[in-house]
């Protein structure tokens, strides 16, 4: 029974990392760029939190946007929020994602926060970090499997 279960764990997270790798549909999508003015911000660190998010004003109107981690650590968002608010901000999200987009790329007053690379090597990071569970997991197993023999 413990065999069984570790091996469907192990096929779990492979089956995770392959479709981590392969769920790229940014890099083939035109992404738009939008420009507006930070309204608000959150700098959620730690995924017990969420994603950090940043509320921009353009054109009159107010819309909240999912942003990297690397936005809180890059920016000194925890130390530094209210001085962000009021800064000018450009953004690239996917065009048919209006409320709550992810923000792929991420530029303040024309300094390069992040990019869609970032966005992608953090995927490619995830999917790699699945394959070495399930090759642990599966090593693992034949090492108990051969001591119990």
């Amino acid at each position: 029974m413990k065999f069984g279960i570790w091996v469907l764990l192990a096929i779990l997270f492979l089956g995770l990392g392959v479709f981590k790798l392969t769920q790229d549909e940014v890099s083939r999508t035109d992404l738009i760029h939008k420009n507006g003015v930070i309204e608000s911000v959150s700098c959620n660190s730690g995924s017990k939190d969420g994603s950090p998010t940043v509320v921009l004003q353009s054109n009159g109107s107010s819309s909240s946007y999912k942003v990297l981690e690397e936005f809180s650590t890059r920016t000194n968002c925890e130390d530094q929020k209210q001085s962000l608010i009021g800064r000018s901000v450009t953004i690239s999200v996917l065009p048919n994602d209006d409320s709550f987009a992810m923000a792929y790329d991420f530029s303040l007053d024309d300094t390069l926060i992040y990019s869609l690379d970032d966005v992608l090597s953090s995927d490619k990071e995830t999917a790699y970090t699945l394959f070495m569970v399930s090759i642990v997991m599966l090593l693992s197993l034949l090492w108990n499997r051969k001591k119990d023999t």
